[in-house]
């Protein structure tokens, strides 16, 4: 059966109606949105799957006021931490 949502069938990427698994009974689908997210995460990672953020920090002294070397330092150690995780 496919599955709906708002009252639409649910399409993947290619325009065809997702079904719900086996795994996932309608009535829970239905009735829990969780186990609708985690169908949607686990069957469509790109689109409906978590993403990681970096994290960002504000420097003390405003990028008007910096020298290119300061600017240049900044970017590389937020580009370093980035690649970490």
């Amino acid at each position: 059966k496919p599955l709906f949502l708002d009252g639409r069938p649910v399409l993947d990427d290619d325009g065809k109606p997702v079904y719900i698994e086996e795994i996932i009974e309608e009535s829970t689908v239905e009735t829990d949105w969780r186990a609708l997210a985690w169908l949607l995460e686990r069957r469509f990672p790109r689109r409906w799957g978590r993403r990681n953020y970096l994290e960002a920090s504000v420097t003390e002294k405003p990028v008007e006021e910096m020298t290119d070397a300061e600017i240049d330092a900044e970017l590389t150690e937020i580009l370093e931490k980035g690649n970490e995780g």
